[in-house]
């Protein structure tokens, strides 16, 4: 398929098609079996002025809005105006070609009309979180796509990667979070996942933790939220008042105070937590040659090695 826009180098000309062109009566009859994009092909451009395959050079370049990048006569018709020289061809662009524009076109204005052509032809649910997710589209095009989404049939995953999208909002995460706890869905399976996520707003996270709290947690999570390295201090200091509750092996008090991402006061208090297993010397010397442990603490583990038998 060729791109807009397209032309061919043929003779000396700059061959290349416009509405004029088009929806010319010659226009209409030699092009009556071309459809979408190709009206503005190298296919077309050959069928309106009977230039054989394989003769002239043919062209394309998308960035229409970047004239300077276009020959001569292209160029006087993009000065002109889109509109006034192909306004009644945008209504076959693809839709990938359509994308292509939101996500490149610099001006606001030609993604808003971009959006409104795709909602016209209903945007499929991959289309409308591509939206979402696109770095580019301004926010306020992304909320609309979030209420086009709202429209579709949903599924969890859809709403739990819009709450961890890099390039999402953080009042469109929330509302996305409000449609998952939604009964029709099951929330709870995706507290984790949203605790632990890199690109989600802490009052999120501790929201989820909150709800996470009301259910049975796994000793294993807990130890994950007081090492994730996304995860805000007080939340993981929250987790570790819980996992203190618990029946749970020394290795955990290891990791928790040689791992690089937990604070300082919750290394102090798994090294209390330590002493009283009585941690052999291979383990204290560890803590002992650690650099993410706090030196404090490192002074510590040598005098209980120290007092340790012969």
């Amino acid at each position: 398929m060729c791109e807009f826009v397209s032309w061919i180098e043929c003779r000396g000309e700059i061959l290349f098609l416009t509405d004029a062109e088009v929806f010319s009566s010659h226009g209409k009859d030699v092009l009556q079996s071309s459809r979408g994009i190709d009206f503005l092909g190298h296919g077309a451009i050959r069928a309106f002025y009977g230039i054989q395959q394989g003769v002239g050079r043919e062209q394309e370049e998308r960035r229409f809005w970047d004239i300077a990048l276009f020959p001569e006569p292209i160029r006087k018709k993009l000065e002109e105006g889109f509109d006034a020289n192909w306004g009644k061809m945008f209504q076959f662009f693809r839709t990938d070609d359509l994308f292509w524009i939101l996500q490149n076109h610099p001006d606001v204005s030609w993604k808003r009309r971009v959006f409104e052509e795709l909602k016209k032809r209903g945007i499929i649910i991959n289309g409308l979180l591509d939206i979402i997710h696109e770095e580019s589209v301004p926010d306020d095009l992304k909320l609309e796509a979030f209420e086009e989404l709202k429209k579709c049939n949903l599924r969890e995953n859809n709403l739990f990667n819009i709450i961890c999208g890099r390039s999402v909002p953080d009042n469109l995460k929330w509302e996305a979070l409000k449609e998952l706890k939604k009964p029709r869905f099951s929330y709870e399976s995706y507290f984790f996942g949203i605790i632990y996520g890199q690109f989600i707003p802490d009052d999120l996270k501790r929201k989820a933790f909150r709800e996470f709290k009301k259910r049975d947690i796994d000793t294993e999570d807990l130890f994950d939220i007081i090492c994730g390295q996304f995860i805000p201090d007080d939340l993981k200091r929250g987790a570790f008042r819980e996992f203190k509750k618990r029946n749970f092996d020394e290795c955990y008090l290891f990791d928790i105070l040689r791992d690089k991402f937990v604070p300082d006061d919750l290394k102090r208090g798994a090294f209390n937590k330590l002493k009283k297993f009585d941690p052999d010397k291979e383990d204290i010397l560890a803590v002992i040659n650690d650099e993410d442990v706090p030196e404090d603490l490192r002074e510590k583990a040598k005098k209980l090695l120290q007092a340790k038998p012969l």
